[in-house]
């Protein structure tokens, strides 16, 4: 399925949803409703969401989740003071903005270090299922004496 690039908002104008994702001055959330009883967060956005609630994050980084857990999913950001948008059927359907309070780029770079060790976790954990009984000893004995 591809992403809808444009919704209306309330006052009928589109907004490039795409360009919004890009945007690196952006400083919320935004949660699409393409279609379906889903909805869905695409880069930073997945990865935050992943932070403070652990939904499972696929490959682009995109993550998904229920309509019943799209209250859920605000209360979280409340909580967090993280500003969002909700965009739903072509149209900016619920959205709350922290101002001067709004926590997202501090959720955003704590995503971005934990994404980054995880990946390198991973990587490590590939490599260490590929290495012969020798290789794994030494490592092992090398990690209980750090």
């Amino acid at each position: 399925m591809t992403m809808q690039t444009k919704v209306r908002t309330g006052g009928g104008n589109f907004i490039d949803v795409k360009a919004l994702l890009n945007d690196e001055n952006r400083n919320y959330i935004i949660i699409i409703k393409e279609s379906g009883k889903f909805y869905r967060a695409y880069d930073i956005d997945a990865l935050i969401i992943n932070l403070l609630i652990g939904y499972q994050i696929t490959q682009g980084p995109k993550i998904g989740f229920p309509d019943n857990a799209l209250s859920k999913v605000m209360n979280i950001l409340s909580d967090n003071k993280i500003s969002y948008r909700v965009i739903l059927k072509g149209k900016i359907e619920k959205e709350y903005n922290y101002k001067k309070l709004n926590q997202y780029s501090k959720f955003a770079n704590i995503a971005k270090k934990t994404a980054d060790l995880n990946n390198r976790l991973d990587l490590i954990i590939k490599k260490i299922k590929k290495a012969d009984e020798e290789k794994i000893a030494s490592i092992i004995a090398y990690l209980e004496n750090v």
